[in-house]
């Protein structure tokens, strides 16, 4: 009878299959930097493709590595569905899609630049990856042929032979998890195996690294959450978080508060998504009716995003041009961020309150 067993430190550890696909994606996403390296980016959107035909599939996700830049398509299987149905014949309709029509690869483009633009982490990540207009490099790299990334929990024979015969480039990452004996899926290990998305001959980071980043930012929310408890209660009930981004309601439905902590700068936002585009512009607008008091109120010029093509809509202010890598200065930093949140709260509060 074969069977697998992981042994770390003289603790066994099981096979775990997932129950279904999602399950799989919802691991794969969480440890997206580990298969794909810390210079990259994993957009959970999923747009039908559709050749001019009309034949269409929906990939589970994209993937832009920057540095020297690459674009994969995500497809993300269950060796158990079959190669033939689920890889094969999804990967051939990517490329059909791909190939054949402009309006699709416009339509990636679209959307990812929209998730970029409404997310204030990828948005600084991007920026300090690309020196030229966000949009056009999307649409200059996704005009490109694509590469796949197919990751799969058992990496079959079946799957090794079709790879060649594949009309895209592609890439193959076996994702195993192993869960603890006796205790189960709370206690867990991953086995990767497979080629480097990154590119050969580029440095990836180590997961060790990787760990020390997640690291470092909660130890930074933790102590900026402390101290924040002891001067207003907007962020009380949160909990550190390995991210780069912290959040609190501000007191109606799709509006909140935020911290951003990155690497080389740290800021503070109020962002502006109700689901609704023209209700999330209504607000900002009315807002934006009061800036001159709201900005006397904080006591500094804040930036304004009416952000006319996308759906939400943002105000922030960056507070230092520094961040996580400096830190001796982080005790210094965490006082500014919480300093500069609780004028913020102040100006704004009242004026949330009014909105119609």
């Amino acid at each position: 009878m074969w069977f697998i067993l992981l042994i770390i430190d003289g603790v066994k550890y099981e096979l775990h299959s997932p129950k279904d696909e999602r399950e799989l994606e919802e691991i794969v996403k969480e440890h997206f930097t580990d298969i794909f390296g810390e210079n990259s980016l994993y957009f959970d959107i999923k747009p039908e493709l559709r050749s001019k035909a009309g034949i269409g599939s929906k990939p589970d996700g994209f993937v832009i590595v920057f540095g020297k830049p690459r674009f994969y398509v995500v497809e993300i299987e269950r060796a158990e569905h079959g190669v033939h149905d689920h890889v094969v014949t999804q990967i051939s309709r990517f490329n059909t899609a791909l190939r054949r029509s402009p309006e699709t690869r416009r339509k990636i483009a679209d959307a990812i630049y929209d998730e970029i633009v409404g997310d204030p982490f990828k948005e600084l990540f991007v920026k300090s990856k690309v020196k030229a207009d966000t949009y056009k490099f999307l649409t200059d790299l996704v005009s490109e042929k694509p590469m796949i990334a197919i990751i799969i929990d058992e990496t079959l024979d079946e799957l090794r032979d079709a790879i060649d015969e594949l009309p895209l480039e592609s890439r193959v990452v076996e994702f195993k998890t192993f869960e603890r004996e006796g205790v189960g899926l709370s206690v867990h290990a991953h086995l990767l195996s497979g080629e480097l998305m990154g590119g050969k001959g580029e440095k990836r980071e180590t997961r060790e690294k990787l760990a020390d980043r997640h690291i470092k930012r909660l130890e930074f929310w933790r102590q900026l959450l402390a101290k924040s408890k002891t001067r207003t209660d907007l962020f009380a009930k949160r909990s550190p978080s390995k991210d780069g981004w912290i959040s609190a309601g501000a007191g109606r439905s799709g509006l909140a508060y935020g911290y951003v902590a990155l690497m080389k700068s740290v800021l503070i936002e109020f962002y502006i998504d109700t689901g609704d585009k023209s209700k999330n512009k209504k607000i900002f607008d009315e807002l934006l009716k009061r800036k001159q008091q709201i900005e006397s109120d904080f006591g500094e010029a804040l930036e304004w995003q009416r952000l006319d093509d996308k759906r939400a809509c943002r105000i922030s202010k960056v507070v230092e041009q520094k961040g996580l890598k400096s830190e001796d200065d982080w005790p210094a930093l965490q006082d500014k961020m919480i300093d500069a949140m609780i004028r913020f709260e102040k100006a704004l509060s009242k004026h949330i309150k009014t909105l119609t």
